[in-house]
């Protein structure tokens, strides 16, 4: 029971049957953790990480660098961090955090969302700003109010977020393969 730190060098952790009760944390190599048939907490730390959750509802935190992160089955929590992360939530009710504006940046390669299920997943971006976010379907408010707005491309769609309420793009990531997204999609 506990937590379990993997050290500064390359790590590979494989969960199977919960070997940890706690948080599995990378550390600063490129690591590969994959978690087991339990709800496991999975930390990439720094250096460009896999994160497996496999079964169970897992939570995977992404670092300081490009993460791939999968959650597999059960109802996942995946945070990126820093860095072009790629995020798969798989099957069940899946939500992806975005808990600071520094983890997307409004120009250059973008996070990627590859499987969002509409109705079924959670966008959230209420960590983001000590408000809330106006969503809109016609572009940013302005006016100082920090707002979400959406363009559909290629059948992507690009969320647009403004955190400083100035009408200008702040941070962007793209949910691949889905149109139609609302403000029912998202926490804001």
């Amino acid at each position: 029971e506990g937590n379990a730190l993997l050290g500064e060098g390359n790590d590979i952790y494989r969960g199977r049957f919960g070997a940890v009760d706690g948080t599995v944390e990378g550390g600063n190599g490129d690591d590969v953790l994959n978690g087991g048939l339990r709800a496991d907490s999975l930390d990439g730390g720094g250096g460009a990480d896999l994160l497996r959750g496999r079964a169970g509802d897992d939570t995977l935190v992404g670092g300081f660098e490009d993460d791939r992160l999968f959650g597999g089955r059960g109802d996942d929590v995946i945070i990126p961090g820093e860095g072009v992360d790629m995020m798969k939530g798989g099957r069940d009710n899946d939500t992806f955090v975005f808990e600071s504006f520094t983890d997307i940046t409004p120009t250059g390669p973008t996070d990627h969302i590859l499987d969002f299920r509409k109705g079924a997943d959670l966008i959230d971006l209420s960590q983001m700003t000590p408000g809330t976010f106006a969503f809109s379907a016609k572009g940013f408010k302005g006016g100082g109010r920090e707002s979400v707005t959406l363009a559909v491309r290629h059948g992507d769609t690009l969320v647009k977020i403004d955190f400083d309420g100035d009408g200008r793009l702040d941070g962007r990531f793209i949910v691949d393969d889905v149109k139609g997204l609302s403000a029912h999609d998202f926490i804001l």
